[in-house]
Parts: C-alpha cells; sequence; structure tokens
C-alpha cells in the first residue's frame, strides 16, 4: 500500500491588508510601517501600484509618485490577530488549519491512500472555503495541492483556482516566473545571469549541479520547483470552546422583531462551524446587549443533537417573541453548549409517521419553560407496593440529551430467539389492569358490600352505585417494610368514572382512577 499523501488547501487573499481596514480596491492607498528610520509602504492597492508606487518606497517617494496616494499606518498585531480569525472559517472543509501571513490561509485536507484520490471532493472543499471568504468580503484565489509551500505560490501567481492532482506540482509551476519562488537579490541575479527564466528551467537542472552551484538556497529552490519542500504538519487550530458567535446591529432595535432576522444570521454561522467540527450541539444560550441595563440571557435546550440553523432559529424565535425588553438591543449572541460529536440524523423507518416536531424538541421547550422538576419519566422499580413501583426519571440528562427513560433493556430469555422477547417474554400478567392515574396519597372511602363484592362507594362526600365490579386481587409482601396486605377492585362507578379501590385492615382506601376516554378497563380472563 503506497504511503499516505497530505493535500493542503490554500487560500491567497491579494487585498487581505487592505480590505481589513475598509479600504476598497479601487482607492489609491497604501499601507506604511516604520523601517529603518522611516515609514515605509507595506502594501499598496492597485492603483497605487500602477502609478509606481511599491513596497519599500519612503512615504515620501510614494506621494512624489503620486500626491493624491492615502495613507494608513499598519497595526501588525491585529492583522495577524484578524488573520488568524479568518483562518477559522477554514474548519469548514478541515480541523488542521493555519494563517500564513501576511495574506495567505491553510488547511490540512484529510489525507488520501493510493488511487483513492478524488477531485470533485477537494474541488467542492475548495469551492465551499473560497465561496465563505468571499461571502465576508474578501478577494480569493485558492489551490489544492501536495505541498504547502507550492500551493501558496501556485494561489498568488497561478492563473486561477485549481486542484492539481498528486504528483503534478511541477508541472503546474513550469510557466510561473522565477520571481514567484521569492529568491534573495543575489541568488535572482545569478540564475538570470545563466539564462533562466522560468520555474520549470530550474526544475530541469539535476539536484547534483544546483547544490554545486547554488548551495543551501538553490537545494531550497530547486525542491520547491518540484513541489518538494516537504511541508510540516499543520496545527490543529480548533474552534473555541463551547463555539459562538456575535454580532453588533448597525442601530439599536427596540422591539423584537428586527431581532429574529438577526438571530437567524447567527444560527446559520454557529450550524456551519459546528458543521465544519463534525459536531453538533444540545443547548444554546443567547444573550442580548441591552443598552445601558445588564443584558438579558435566555437558555435553549433541543434534547437531541441538532445542527440545523432553520430548526434552532425556530425555536429561539418562540422565545424571543414573547420578551418584554428592557431597553434597546445593541448587539446579540449565541453559544453552544454542551457540544457533542455529530454522525447525522438517521430518518424514519416509515415516511408517514414523522411527527410535526420530534418529541425529544417537545420535551426541550417544556422543560425550558417549566423548569427541569416539572417534566419527568415514569421510571419502574421492582416493588409491590402500587405507590412505590415507580420513580420520576429526569427527561434531560445530565448532557443535555433527551432520555428514553426506559432504563437497561432486560436480559434475554434463554433458548429464546424471538427478536419481540423484551415485550413477549417479559409481560407480566396481572389479574386486573393498572389505573392510568395514582393519587398522591390514598384516600379514605367507604364501601358497602353485597356478597362480598363493593355494591356501592362513598366518593368525595357522595354515594355511588357500583356498576361493575372486577377483582379482587391480592397483593402481599414487603415484611421489611411494615408489611402489605391488600385486596384491590376495579369499580365502573355510576357516574361514569372507574375507580382503583382496595381494603387493608378493615379499612377501604381509593387509590387512583383510570383513563376515561377509553372507558372501563377490560380485565384479564377470570378475573371478573
Amino acid at each position: 500500500m503506497a504511503a499516505p499523501t497530505p493535500r493542503y488547501l490554500v487560500c491567497h487573499l491579494p487585498g487581505f491588508r487592505l480590505e481589513r481596514c475598509g479600504w476598497e480596491a479601487g482607492r489609491a492607498v497604501a499601507l506604511v510601517a516604520e523601517q529603518r528610520s522611516a515609514l515605509r509602504v507595506q502594501v499598496c492597492s492597485p492603483p497605487a501600484a500602477r502609478a509606481g508606487v511599491g513596497p519599500g518606497q519612503t512615504l515620501a517617494q510614494a506621494r512624489a509618485l503620486l500626491p493624491g496616494i492615502e495613507v494608513e499606518l499598519l497595526d501588525a498585531e491585529a492583522e495577524r490577530q484578524d488573520l488568524g480569525d479568518l483562518a477559522r472559517q477554514l474548519h469548514r472543509v478541515a480541523p488542521a488549519v493555519a494563517a500564513l501571513p501576511p495574506e495567505a490561509l491553510a488547511a490540512g485536507l484529510p489525507w488520501i491512500r493510493g488511487g483513492a484520490h478524488d477531485p470533485r471532493a477537494e474541488l467542492a472543499q475548495l469551492r465551499r472555503a473560497r465561496d465563505r471568504l468571499r461571502a465576508l468580503g474578501h478577494r480569493v484565489r485558492a489551490v489544492v495541492a501536495d505541498d504547502l509551500f507550492a500551493a501558496g505560490v501556485l494561489a498568488a501567481w497561478g492563473p486561477g483556482d485549481a486542484v492539481i492532482p498528486p504528483g503534478g506540482l511541477a508541472g503546474a509551476l513550469a510557466p510561473l516566473p522565477l520571481a514567484t519562488l521569492a529568491p534573495s537579490e543575489r541568488m535572482a541575479s545569478l540564475l538570470r545571469d545563466l539564462g533562466l527564466r522560468r520555474v520549470g528551467d530550474l526544475a530541469a537542472l539535476a539536484v547534483a549541479d544546483v547544490t554545486g552551484r547554488f548551495g543551501a538556497e538553490g537545494l531550497r529552490l530547486h525542491r520547491l520547483a518540484h513541489g518538494r519542500l516537504g511541508s510540516l504538519p499543520l496545527s490543529v487550530q480548533a474552534p473555541r470552546e463551547g463555539p459562538g458567535r456575535a454580532l453588533e446591529l448597525p442601530a439599536p432595535a427596540e422591539e423584537v422583531a428586527p431581532l429574529i432576522f438577526a438571530i437567524h444570521r447567527l444560527c446559520v454561522e454557529l450550524c456551519a462551524d459546528l458543521a465544519a467540527a463534525g459536531r453538533a450541539l444540545l443547548g444554546l444560550d443567547l444573550t442580548l446587549e441591552v443598552d445601558g441595563v445588564a443584558p438579558v440571557r435566555l437558555s435553549l435546550r433541543v434534547g437531541q443533537p441538532v445542527r440545523a440553523p432553520e430548526a434552532l432559529a425556530r425555536l429561539l424565535r418562540r422565545r424571543v417573541e414573547g420578551l418584554s425588553l428592557p431597553g434597546p438591543v445593541v448587539a446579540l449572541r449565541v453559544e453552544a453548549r454542551p457540544v457533542v460529536p455529530f454522525a447525522g440524523a438517521q430518518a424514519p423507518l416509515l415516511v408517514g409517521c414523522r411527527a410535526l416536531e420530534p418529541l425529544a424538541q417537545v420535551a426541550a421547550r417544556l422543560v425550558d419553560a417549566l423548569g427541569p422538576e416539572a417534566l419527568c419519566f415514569p421510571e419502574p422499580r421492582a416493588r409491590w407496593r402500587p405507590e412505590a413501583a415507580w420513580a420520576p426519571a429526569a427527561v434531560l440528562d445530565g448532557e443535555g440529551r433527551f432520555s428514553q427513560g426506559l432504563g437497561p433493556a432486560p436480559e434475554p430469555v434463554e433458548g429464546d430467539s424471538d427478536p419481540a422477547w423484551p415485550h413477549e417474554g417479559w409481560r407480566l400478567e396481572l389479574p386486573l389492569p393498572r389505573p392510568a392515574l395514582l393519587l398522591p396519597e390514598p384516600r379514605p372511602v367507604l364501601l358497602e358490600p353485597r356478597f362480598g363484592e363493593p355494591r356501592r362507594v362513598q366518593v368525595e362526600g357522595r354515594w355511588l352505585a357500583v356498576r361493575r365490579c372486577w377483582g379482587p386481587e391480592r397483593l402481599q409482601g414487603e415484611w421489611w417494610a411494615a408489611g402489605l396486605d391488600r385486596r384491590y377492585w376495579v369499580l365502573d362507578l355510576a357516574d361514569g368514572r372507574c375507580a382503583w379501590v382496595y381494603a387493608e385492615l378493615g379499612n377501604a382506601w381509593l387509590h387512583g382512577f383510570f383513563d376515561q376516554g377509553s372507558g372501563a378497563p377490560v380485565p384479564v380472563d377470570g378475573a371478573a
């Protein structure tokens, strides 16, 4: 098997240094910085370059050539920081990214092995990164190739965007002028004297001749001309922990309506960051910066890993629409927390069974609105006493992920190969059904028996006739907890309700009601 081949995407931003300062390409402008006891031009716009202004000239020389040139002092630290922030945009195509000062970005694409090169996939990654950078207002030329530095040369000096196949760098570099390899002045003069004008002319020389005549610099340029400079792996510049997006509004918003559009934009950008990192969120914090007062903060849970901007924007809109703003909002920020790996969402088995809103999102919205204690799952407990046979279980786990509340699956019955064994093999045959509504505490009632069965029952101060009766079912046990010895009946009452009543130690108690919508329960055969 062939050795893995690293691939690099390099985006050259020819106007970045002026664009980050707000200058348009058609203005005659230069960035200057102090060098050798004078203000010297570091970079200039195309109109200034056409007038003869170039890097290294003093400000006085530039103004002599172009009296109307506009000037701005270079802030080197801010420029490096902005380039680093811009490099994070390449997380949309790869986790390993880097800023290549002064005006290039790089990303290490997934490695290929042998003949597994897929130019269409790499072209899609190139376009994705390029379009994102253009949407932010930058001119871009992008190249995908085997060597980081050679790809940078092609991005800066080549004819346009390109995906260079493995091993094809030398041919792509050959027609470029030797000056594109940035040789020193001495080396450039020596190569010109020998009649070498193109990168291909240098690449055609033997390695021994280059080493003997031009030394270490000549060998480096020769290797670069072949696209074999030996690029170092890029360091992984991970996105910020708990990725977030912020936006300053062009004008303070005193109503909620303008915020809806800003929230949707932030959700789109945040989800793009998550998709580039192969992750999704389980919760979202929205902060509204209000002029003159404390910020307004809202938390949102989604119950299952999500990175769809439309779904997040819709949920946030529901939370914001009823909000009373304490003042004009000047900025917004969304932060994803927690963030989890995301392997995609599974489509439903049956197309027609999809709900209008996933249960996980419904549960998460209820928890946000009512609090974490207001919503729970009944989790079964191994107890004979009915009121202790279940306990409330949290709808969301510790990470905020939706829990089905089913607990661990029981062990299969030995020798049972039926795939439905968790249901069939563990079905509990009860003489009587269990009510849908169990009272918090059993209530005392009076029973009027007839032939050992309840004939009338006093409920809530009224005597009601029993139309039908099923039972009794006897529950015993729990000697370690003061004992249990009850006889339960299912009573179909004259007012239409169906009650679950038990007798214990000579007293009668109402324990719950069955769902009225389903009518009287159907007992197991032989229990009547």
